[in-house]
């Protein structure tokens, strides 16, 4: 008896393990049938798998199955809402372990599409807030661009600055000044071009009852954008709650001998 059950426990496992990698295939023969609900459940069997989970072959079907079902909303709109995530990150993982380029050039194709995707993704969490999601799309395409040689998400208006842009705008909706503070201070670092920045970092320095480097940024500022008005204002409303009046009239008269 406890032959028979070792026996059977053995061909049980030996069709696992052989059942396991075919539901690679499996996921292959559902997309070309546009099965798409069949190719997901596949290929999620086949991430789970410990035979099968790391191979590249796995990556780029897992990858190709999530980009099909973010393409095909309207049929399949309900079949995973994180597809576009899923997709670029299987597209990632597959081109960190292709070491002999045999995936290279195509995926490398499908994942900057996926990571467009992506982007769209987090900016509709954005304005639906769900900003923890939003955090997530956006900070998942910085793993993107060192595989964009030829700079196509830059011709798409997707750069590092711009998502730092984006992520410091969730940030503020979300009330979440720390973070708010990290990416406007990458902004200014970059010397991105926007003079809202300078007076979002001032704010927050405010609301910690900061107003030494509250006027720091506002100065800072007004150092790159000089004609500004709502950085101007800003800055007298400072120096007026400092009591600073003789720097205001001193500043306000050499802006009269410049500029009469």
């Amino acid at each position: 008896m406890k032959k028979s059950f070792f026996f059977l426990s053995l061909s049980l496992f030996a069709f696992n393990v052989i059942a396991q990698p075919n539901q690679v295939q499996n996921t292959n023969n559902a997309l070309r049938a546009g099965e798409l609900d069949k190719a997901k459940k596949a290929i999620d069997l086949a991430a789970e798998n410990e035979s099968t989970r790391n191979l590249n072959k796995m990556w780029y079907y897992r990858g190709k199955t999530y980009l099909a079902i973010y393409d095909n909303k309207k049929e399949y709109k309900d079949l995973d809402p994180d597809a576009a995530q899923k997709a670029v990150v299987s597209f990632i993982n597959c081109l960190k372990g292709d070491k002999e380029n045999i995936y290279k050039d195509e995926v490398t194709g499908l994942l900057i599409v996926s990571a467009v995707r992506l982007y769209n993704t987090g900016i509709d969490n954005f304005h639906k807030g769900a900003f923890e999601k939003a955090t997530q799309n956006l900070t998942t395409i910085f793993d993107v661009f060192p595989f964009d040689k030829d700079k196509t998400l830059t011709r798409s208006n997707i750069t590092p600055e711009s998502l730092n842009y984006d992520l410091y705008s969730v940030a503020m909706d979300a009330r979440d000044l720390p973070k708010a503070k990290e990416y406007l201070q990458k902004l200014i670092d970059t010397k991105y071009k926007s003079p809202k920045i300078y007076i979002d970092m001032s704010k927050i320095y405010l609301s910690e009852k900061d107003t030494t480097k509250a006027l720091h940024y506002i100065e800072m500022g007004r150092s790159l954008f000089d004609d500004d008005s709502k950085l101007i204002n800003a800055e007298l409303t400072l120096y007026i709650q400092q009591g600073k009046t003789d720097i205001l009239l001193e500043k306000i008269s050499k802006a009269i001998e410049s500029a009469p």
